[in-house]
């Protein structure tokens, strides 16, 4: 009965959050966006309104994205798209997801849902080559290798610390190069440091655009989400939204999201603002 009790909290609280159930505003200290940043994209949005609530704001950036998404790229293409400039790094080669290392395009890596498919409601469980939608945005894909993939399955992330250092913590590596934490007792991953920003903007990228619990727009490839799923089953949901945070700020935004941000947006069309304005994952939290 506990279970039934927390999980239906979960999805209240994560209905409110993109409703207009959540009026807070954020501290919009930090904030220094102009409506004619990156071409005008935002300009239609609110958040640009310091009187606007946290769910309008987050509304309005969820019906861009929908609008402004007019290309969904198959599953498939995930593989053209980040060995032509979506995931390349420097030297041309492909940069991996989770460790950094550099591989050439012919390795054999994964294409992997930064939200686990398993943890998607149904939205994108089954994803095959011709799949378009949530399960094959190149915003949410990331190139990986297969046994980092296969070490940490679709564990809630979050810090090990959390934990109380358990005796099961093990550091996963790839050729040398660190890829994580897992705790399989517990069934936790933590990304390395340099990686949590760009997981936490990932995970509210697809939270807002694919989410139609919030009365935008809808379409075939929206559905059902929420973060409860996808963490450490011991976190309340603020703690989650914290986790968020301290991630967002303590990784700022790198050179690789920024390139792959425009490349992906000459592609499909829309862009990762939580990569172009990281200080709104505040806002739209409402914290």
């Amino acid at each position: 009965m506990k279970s039934v009790i927390y999980s239906s909290t979960l999805a209240i609280l994560s209905l409110c959050l993109l409703s207009s159930c959540n009026p807070k505003r954020a501290d919009y200290s930090t904030f220094d966006g102009d409506p004619s940043d990156y071409g005008g994209y935002y300009a239609k949005t609110m958040i640009y309104d310091e009187n606007a609530s946290s769910g309008d704001i987050t509304i309005s950036l969820h019906n861009l994205m929908i609008e402004t998404h007019t290309y969904y790229n198959t599953y498939n293409e995930c593989y053209e798209y980040s060995e032509a400039g979506a995931d390349l790094d420097e030297s041309g080669n492909l940069e991996l997801f989770w460790s950094g290392r550099s591989v050439a395009k012919t390795y054999n890596y994964n294409r992997e849902h930064v939200w686990p498919r398993s943890k998607s409601n149904g939205l994108f469980k089954d994803v095959s080559g011709d799949t378009k939608g949530a399960g094959s945005d190149l915003h949410h894909i990331r190139p990986t290798d297969p046994s980092t993939n296969s070490a940490h399955w679709a564990w809630g992330y979050g810090e090990i610390a959390d934990l109380n250092n358990p005796s099961d913590q093990e550091t996963l590596f790839e050729a040398g190069e660190e890829a994580g934490i897992i705790c399989p007792s517990q069934r936790i991953y933590e990304p390395k440091d340099e990686f949590k920003g760009d997981v936490a903007r990932i995970l509210m990228y697809v939270y807002v655009h694919y989410n139609d619990a919030n009365g935008g727009l809808t379409n075939q490839y929206t559905g059902s989400l929420g973060f409860g799923s996808i963490f450490y089953d011991g976190y309340g949901i603020m703690e989650i939204y914290d986790l968020l945070l301290d991630w967002n700020e303590s990784d700022p935004v790198s050179d690789i999201e920024k390139s792959r941000n425009e490349y992906i947006y000459s592609i499909q069309g829309n862009r990762n603002p939580f990569i172009d304005y990281p200080s709104l994952m505040s806002v739209c939290l409402g914290m």
